[in-house]
């Protein structure tokens, strides 16, 4: 099993871009379910990932 990794203990506005920039810069490469909308959380960290030049594999479409 993998490690547990706590941010934080508590929630506070914006701690979930936090942790999406944690994930982000503990990876490879991203798979998201992405609409193409240009705000919110899943837009942030494809966003993010593209910058930081992770592979970007976009489920949304794909069905």
């Amino acid at each position: 099993m993998g490690d547990i990794v706590v941010l934080s203990e508590r929630y506070y506005n914006g701690c979930l871009l936090k942790r999406n920039d944690y994930m982000v810069n503990h990876s490879s490469r991203l798979i998201a379910n992405h609409d193409g909308t240009d705000k919110g959380g899943t837009f942030y960290t494809v966003k993010k990932a593209g910058q930081n030049g992770l592979k970007v594999v976009n489920l949304y479409n794909s069905v």
